[in-house]
């Protein structure tokens, strides 16, 4: 049998731990929890938190891991666009899905009011496996990327590009990225793992203003 590489689960664990000890008094939503095996090596100590999942199987696990927690049985996406879950002051997000991220984090930021003036965000992004094989000009979150300067080039730049898509996403809401870190992982490096501290932008003081 062949040995099972835990790499990948390590460098989210890691990722998750340096964004969460930035942010005081965590409160964390996970778009994707399934069977909470992030949850137990980073979350286990957190009373409040948020899960979204769509297995019946899995949310039934979630709910008897983490009674404390609302866990919902749902898509991530419409549930995040029309408010669900933030009746807690969410200021810690989990991003994981098994592909793009970039719906998720569309559908996080229609309720960027409801976010506090920092937290924290942590992503894995499975979207570069589509750029490696040559197929990013399908997606709907990259597509422009691709065409702009192409596929190749795309691939090869992710890491750029992610960082680029969402400060200015976060820009267009008045929110900045104030720590970051991302690298790639997994086979041939087609997963991306990033995490930043946002914090919302202060309103410049007028002039003559006490």
């Amino acid at each position: 049998m062949a040995k099972k590489d835990n790499k990948g689960i390590i460098q989210k664990v890691r990722l998750r731990q340096l964004v969460l000890n930035e942010i005081q008094n965590p409160v964390v939503m996970e778009t994707n929890a399934g069977f909470g095996h992030i949850f137990t090596e980073c979350y286990q100590g957190i009373p409040v938190g948020v899960a979204f999942e769509t297995d019946m199987e899995k949310c039934n696990a979630l709910v008897m891991q983490r009674p404390s927690w609302a866990v919902y049985q749902n898509r991530c996406e419409p549930a995040l666009e029309s408010g669900c879950g933030f009746h807690v002051p969410v200021n810690f997000v989990d991003v994981d899905p098994y592909g793009d991220p970039w719906p998720i984090i569309d559908a996080l930021l229609c309720n960027a009011s409801k976010l506090p003036d920092r937290w924290g965000l942590a992503v894995n992004d499975g979207l570069k496996r589509c750029l490696m094989i040559g197929r990013g000009w399908k997606s709907a979150s990259v597509g422009q990327w691709v065409a702009k300067v192409g596929n190749d080039h795309a691939h090869g730049q992710y890491l750029e590009i992610v960082r680029v898509m969402l400060t200015e996403k976060l820009a267009a809401l008045g929110m900045e990225i104030k720590l970051w870190n991302i690298h790639s992982a997994g086979h041939g490096g087609q997963m991306t793992h990033y995490g930043a501290v946002i914090e919302r932008k202060k309103a410049p003081t007028e002039a003559g203003a006490l």
